[in-house]
């Protein structure tokens, strides 16, 4: 009996440290994330502009090269439609 009485106590007291431990980490974990949520949000820094080299240039115009001849070829077959050429 004085076996079982020494290892229920053994058992015992490594069950309640075990729940201690248990208790602390869901105590810490709930208090950051309440931290967490009340506190101010992280300022906002922007980013350093970054000066256009050759090639961004290159490419911005490109882009508005592709518009253009979007836009010409729309112009052309609404002037087509609208004047109604015929051939002879």
């Amino acid at each position: 009996m004085e076996d079982c009485a020494i290892g229920d106590d053994e058992f015992d007291i490594a069950a309640v440290e075990n729940a201690f431990r248990i208790c602390n980490q869901e105590r810490l974990l709930l208090g950051s994330y309440l931290r967490s949520s009340v506190s101010k949000p992280l300022p906002f820094y922007p980013e350093p502009d970054i000066k256009k080299s050759h090639w961004d240039h290159v490419r911005e115009e490109m882009r508005w090269l592709a518009g253009d001849y979007i836009r010409e070829r729309k112009w052309r077959y609404v002037f087509s439609k609208s004047h109604n050429f015929t051939r002879i």
